[in-house]
């Protein structure tokens, strides 16, 4: 079986990829987050070429949109971060756009076509709730990869999943509650918050 890293350096378009959003501070890290989301996302995109409009939400440095508008048959991709991350070869990527806006923004959101799928590496707790209320409300797809959080924080149905498994598997099942949706453990993820979030992929 083929590591993140090995399919992300087979693609032709690795080297413009990295180009486009260096710096890259933990790069082997950061790309087989990305890639575990476009594996995610590819065959809804696949199945309805031109239909998909795909948001990076807390994109960071962009890494996952800029993959998404290189690999997949999308009509665009918006990569969206409260803190400027733009990098100069954001330019020469086509059907993408970067803006510096709050995912907390309403506003936004409400002018995304209705065919999106929102994709977020590491959001971190009020975010990650924040994007499946979004995703439930609109009834978008949604891949995401969210952060850690301590057992105080989540509700009591989860502790018995906090014994057996640990606080990250029991947020990741409070998670998918939230949007009716799936998760899994992505262990060719190279991070130590490899869970996959879901919602209308399968």
């Amino acid at each position: 079986m083929r590591s993140y890293i090995d399919e992300f350096l087979s693609l032709r378009c690795a080297a413009d990829v990295l180009e486009a959003v260096y710096p890259l501070k933990r790069a082997e890290k950061e790309i087989s987050e990305s890639i575990a989301l476009i594996t995610a996302i590819r065959g809804k995109c696949l199945a309805e070429p031109g239909e998909w409009t795909v948001v990076d939400a807390c994109a960071g440095n962009a890494l996952t949109g800029i993959l998404a508008a290189h690999l997949l048959p999308v009509a665009r991709v918006v990569a969206i971060d409260k803190r400027q991350s733009i990098r100069e070869g954001f330019g020469r990527v086509r059907n993408f756009d970067y803006r510096v806006q709050d995912i907390n923004d309403d506003t936004f959101w409400s002018t995304c076509p209705r065919s999106t799928i929102i994709v977020a590496s590491h959001p971190c707790k009020d975010l990650a709730i924040k994007l499946c209320e979004i995703a439930a409300t609109y009834d978008w797809p949604l891949a995401m990869l969210p952060c850690c959080i301590s057992r105080r924080e989540l509700p009591e149905w989860t502790w018995a999943l906090v014994k057996e498994n640990g606080k990250y598997f029991a947020w990741l099942a409070y998670l998918a509650v939230q949007i009716e949706g799936g998760f899994r453990i992505d262990k060719k993820c190279l991070s130590p918050c490899n869970g996959l979030v879901t919602r209308g992929l399968s």
